[in-house]
């Protein structure tokens, strides 16, 4: 999806991040992140406002509870917005230039203070662009220095969509021989900053592979430490991969991100853990376009199932992902009736909060650090195949429940589990994730043996266990 455009000057931002569980540990938010721009204000792009500021999304980033957040650079030569010398620079451009990286560093450092995790994107210049050598020398030192700075930066990753030219117009080995020297510069400033590569859109539409797997066999994973991808759903509902043909039907998403993660990890060298970052993903509320839904309400209802089902595939079938990014934090335009307007959780403005905001906000607070939680099973009565299911266990032994239906079917479902210490918990709390309301839930006695009932499953209802409770 193409990027928006924004963020402005912050100035001594006192806020924090980082979100805790109900029970004081780490949440969800080591996990969930948003995607942010804080490059296109006024302060670089004159013809910007100051809705991506700092000073006015942090607050939102901090309701949230959200630690991770990706922010963008550019090798900007426009004499307007340069951030980098093209070697045409005169003594009153670099002064601008050393201006405009010092807001960079700035903002940068609001992110330290709040001890935001952040994954920085950083887009060099074509090989084919005037002068592109001394840019992108300029520009690949540059990076070094902030990631050697700033302990919010955690990763890098290199470029953004450049399997698609309007990105990335030259060819899959430029930007492995590019990329290259400008990883060397970063791990030699910090070792420890992770440098994930690719960021292809789509998951498995295939121009996207053939691009990756040619950059891959230009010696594109020698240097990474974790490949980054882009997968949308377009149109279509959470569980499924638009571009994952299965004969005359579409594959599950399940299936999209296994045979993706099968074919990084066969392509590994050897003794290299890669890990998986999913640095955009999500769904615009316009009607229009190839990933418009033409609703708010159903935005956040397909976020919540879209989370859910991301975190299992990491806690039950091992893929390793690190991090998943919500595209994105705020709309980029005022126009209902444009997809591109309207990806966010809130209103370009920053006046409204949609729906899906809320329901991001809650699953964060909701989960505990996901790094702990292992995969558990449930039985179900009756066993239907439109209901979506996925328990896990805690460390400190609770199973949550992520449970919801994906057809119309209002039936009531039941459910039985068994505790890690061998003892059935006799009550529950619910949260619906979508409308807020929480509830309690009652062993009973129902065809077959004791099991829970909800009554309603239209929406993603997440269910805590105490052990043996």
């Amino acid at each position: 999806m193409r990027k928006l455009f924004a963020v402005a000057f912050a100035l001594g931002l006192g806020y924090s991040s980082c979100a805790q569980s109900s029970d004081g540990g780490k949440a969800g938010s080591e996990f969930f992140g948003v995607v942010s721009h804080f490059l296109h204000t006024r302060q670089i792009y004159t013809d910007k406002d100051d809705s991506w500021s700092l000073t006015r999304t942090a607050p939102l980033q901090a309701r949230l509870g959200n630690p991770w957040v990706t922010e963008q650079i550019y090798a900007l030569t426009a004499k307007s917005r340069a951030l980098v010398d093209d070697g045409t620079a005169n003594n009153a451009d670099k002064y601008r230039i050393s201006e405009r990286r010092k807001l960079i560093d700035k903002w940068l450092s609001n992110y330290d203070e709040a001890g935001t995790k952040v994954l920085l994107t950083v887009m060099a210049a074509a090989p084919r662009a005037k002068n592109s050598d001394k840019i992108n020398d300029d520009f690949g030192n540059w990076i070094a220095e902030l990631v050697s700075r700033h302990k919010s930066i955690k990763v890098v990753q290199l470029h953004n969509e450049p399997n698609l030219r309007s990105f990335w117009p030259d060819s899959a080995a430029d930007y492995v021989e590019l990329y290259r020297g400008i990883a060397g510069k970063i791990k030699q400033q910090n070792p420890q900053v992770a440098i994930t590569v690719g960021a292809i859109s789509s998951l498995s539409w295939e121009p996207g592979r053939k691009w990756l797997r040619e950059a891959i066999s230009a010696g594109l994973l020698e240097f990474a430490d974790g490949v980054s991808v882009h997968p949308y759903n377009l149109k279509e509902a959470p569980e499924i991969d638009p571009h994952l043909k299965r004969g005359s039907q579409k594959g599950s998403l399940r299936e999209g991100m296994l045979a993706f993660w099968k074919e990084m990890k066969a392509a590994s060298p050897a003794g290299k853990n890669l890990k998986i970052y999913l640095t955009e993903l999500g769904y615009s509320s316009a009607p229009n376009g190839i990933a418009g839904i033409g609703s708010e309400d159903l935005q956040a209802k397909y976020l919540a199932r879209l989370m859910m089902l991301h975190l299992d595939f990491k806690i039950r079938d091992g893929i390793p992902t690190e991090a998943v990014f919500w595209y994105d934090l705020k709309n980029d335009g005022p126009d209902a009736s444009n997809q591109e307007h309207n990806f966010g959780l809130v209103s370009a403005d920053l006046k409204r909060e949609k729906p899906a905001f809320d329901v991001y906000r809650r699953i964060i607070e909701a989960l505990p650090d996901v790094s702990e939680l292992k995969p558990s099973t449930v039985t179900l009565t009756p066993d239907a195949s439109d209901v979506q299911v996925h328990p896990w266990v805690d460390a400190k032994g609770r199973t949550i429940v992520a449970i919801w239906r994906t057809g119309p079917s209002k039936e009531p479902v039941n459910f039985a589990l068994t505790s890690t210490a061998g003892v059935q918990s006799k009550t529950g709390d619910s949260l619906d994730v979508v409308s807020g309301v929480k509830s309690k839930l009652e062993l009973k006695s129902v065809a077959g043996g004791q099991a829970f009932t909800l009554e309603d499953l239209s929406d993603v209802k997440l269910v805590t266990f105490s052990n043996g409770s």
